[in-house]
């Protein structure tokens, strides 16, 4: 999305291309979705509780792994602001040069 006009010809696409390979694509996916949800074996069994486990997984975080996580959530946020600052368009300064 950040990177749509990046490149040498910014109108060269293949837009004849999109909507056969789209229509394909989908007719592909609703097909397997279908075909999954006759033949699956459907159980009517409950479900099992995760609560245990996901507050567990909550406290571990927080306590036991938080210089991890919060490590991991900075280079995360480091790599998002980067790949922004790469992507967005360099602004040049023409007031210098005078066109013929």
């Amino acid at each position: 999305m950040l990177t749509k006009q990046i490149g040498e010809d910014p109108k060269l696409t293949n837009a004849h291309v999109a909507l056969p390979m789209g229509a394909v694509l989908a007719l592909a996916t609703i097909a397997t979705l279908t075909y999954m949800a006759v033949m699956a074996p459907w159980k009517l069994e409950p479900a099992p509780s995760y609560e245990p486990v996901s507050a567990g997984l909550g406290v571990a975080f927080l306590t036991e792994y938080l210089l991890p996580f919060e490590v991991a959530s900075v280079v995360l946020l480091a790599a998002l602001v980067g790949s922004v600052i790469i992507a967005r368009k360099e602004i040049r300064e023409t007031s210098d040069a005078v066109s013929p």
